[in-house]
């Protein structure tokens, strides 16, 4: 599928963008035709939502410190509805956690007060 691009809110209120990608085979034609209308879609708004979910649980700091655990939380969760809809997740990333302008030059002050205050 291609990259799609997600925002967030963490639990400390910072709105990233998450940028992920997931990759699948269909296993049981059958089933991804019949049983969805469109699996790529159904995928993608599936992995976005659990995305979501669980940034929602976690601040900026361990959303970023912990992307490879995170994705194969939600991997996991996905694998969930495979057999129903006739497909296998081959692969799930996390590309990028992008932050904007604004945000970033925040973390930057806060970055120099924490080194001019030692």
């Amino acid at each position: 599928m291609p990259t799609a691009s997600q925002g967030a809110i963490t639990r400390n209120n910072v709105l990233p963008s998450i940028d992920t990608s997931v990759c699948y085979r269909i296993t049981e034609p059958e089933k991804a035709v019949y049983r969805i209308l469109d699996v790529g879609s159904a995928i993608s708004a599936t992995f976005a939502g659990m995305v979501r979910a669980k940034i929602g649980k976690m601040d900026l700091d361990e959303v970023q410190a912990n992307q490879t655990t995170l994705i194969n939380t939600v991997k996991k969760l996905v694998e969930g509805a495979q057999d129903h809809w006739g497909i296998e997740v081959t692969r799930a990333e996390i590309l990028a956690v992008n932050l904007d302008a604004a945000t970033r030059a925040n973390m930057m002050k806060q970055l120099n007060a924490h080194v001019l205050h030692r």
